[in-house]
Parts: structure tokens; sequence; C-alpha cells
């Protein structure tokens, strides 16, 4: 499990969330868990969320209502042989 912190200013409204990697031929899952500065799991993903069909991404958009703070991201390797990197871009607004 790696944790990351993003920080979200006080006139922020919406969050996006993009997790990708890629897909090695024994296939590796990752699942992305957001947390808000209060402490509650706002959401909790893996790559099969939008479709039965593993793509090596999860994209979120999420609106709140202004909570500023230190937001917590956690990316979890559920099932993963060997190594696996990855990409995670988060963007406050």
């Amino acid at each position: 499990t790696r944790y990351l912190n993003h920080y979200v200013a006080p006139d922020s409204t919406r969050m996006d969330i993009e997790l990708s990697w890629t897909l090695p031929p024994n296939y590796n899952s990752l699942k992305l868990k957001v947390i808000n500065p209060r402490g509650l799991t706002v959401s909790e993903f893996d790559d099969t969320y939008e479709s039965q069909i593993p793509n090596g991404s999860i994209i979120l958009l999420l609106e709140y209502d202004n909570l500023p703070g230190l937001w917590r991201i956690e990316v979890f390797g559920e099932s993963v042989t060997g190594l696996q990197s990855f990409d995670l871009i988060v963007n406050s607004y």
C-alpha cells in the first residue's frame, strides 16, 4: 500500500483523480481509496468498477461540499506479482 496526501484549498469543490498502470501478461490489480480530512472513506475502486474487463486505469471525478484540508489517497496492490509501478494524478479546483 502507498499512502499519498493531497491538500485541498478552502474554495475547492471538485477533485479529479487518475490512477493508471501497465498491465503485465500476468495482470496485476490495484485498488484506489480516497479518505477525506475527517477520516471518512469517500470512495474505494478497482479497475473493474466501470466494466468487468480490467484495463489498468481508475479515473474519478469527486464533487463535495467545500471540505478543505489534507485528503489521503491510498493505492493498494490487491493482486500483484512482482513490482508494479503506477502513475497518479490528482487535481482539485
